[in-house]
């Protein structure tokens, strides 16, 4: 996939920086002026690292939480792969919000105006299934015991006429590392020996 775009808040210097992104796209300024600090950032997000005290920007005493937003646009391939992550824009976009000790990371997508709907079925206990379809108004009509199988079908048949909007939806880091692209740092006290940077 194709990076388009980098969102930063509160990392070092890149307060509040967007950094649209094309297929050749060169870094030039002073120093410290936050090119490197691009490429930390793009280290931290996809190479699950932690950021250290002094990446959080100061306002006063207090350190905010960083924010990364990356916008990818994904190619024909990529996209049977991260299909269900795409956003209405056909883009995927992955937000990570790190705050102190813990990181929280969110891709955009479609998510239930009944937060009700929002959640894994297949584990609940029957009879919280049975409770959460009696207070959606489903009632099951066919012939036989109803069971999980067909619980799960009758909700599925119900969220298709729920309304939706778009929104962050939070997401396992796990579920995102496959689909993510790997980022390599190599830097110029790498030219001795480059081979050592072939993934193979």
């Amino acid at each position: 996939m194709q990076l388009i775009n980098i969102k930063s808040r509160n990392f070092r210097c890149l307060k509040d920086v967007t950094l649209p992104v094309y297929k050749l796209t060169t870094l030039i300024g002073e120093n410290d002026s936050g090119k490197s600090s691009f490429l930390d950032l793009l280290d931290l997000v996809l190479n699950e690292k932690q950021p250290d005290d002094k990446d959080f920007c100061q306002v006063g005493t207090e350190a905010n939480c960083i924010e990364v937003e990356l916008t990818f646009k994904p190619d024909d391939i990529d996209r049977t792969v991260v299909e269900s992550f795409v956003a209405g824009d056909g883009n995927f976009h992955v937000r990570k919000v790190f705050s102190g000790s813990s990181t929280t990371t969110y891709y955009l997508g479609q998510r239930f105006v009944d937060d009700r709907l929002n959640q894994n079925f297949g584990r609940l206990k029957a009879g919280e299934f049975d409770s959460l379809l009696g207070e959606l108004g489903i009632r099951y009509e066919g012939e036989g015991r109803l069971n999980q199988e067909i619980r799960l079908e009758l909700i599925e048949e119900y969220k298709k006429q729920c309304e939706v909007i778009e929104d962050w939806v939070e997401v396992p880091y796990a579920k995102l590392r496959e689909v993510l692209p790997k980022f390599v740092r190599y830097t110029a006290l790498d030219y001795k020996d480059p081979a050592s940077f072939v993934l193979r």
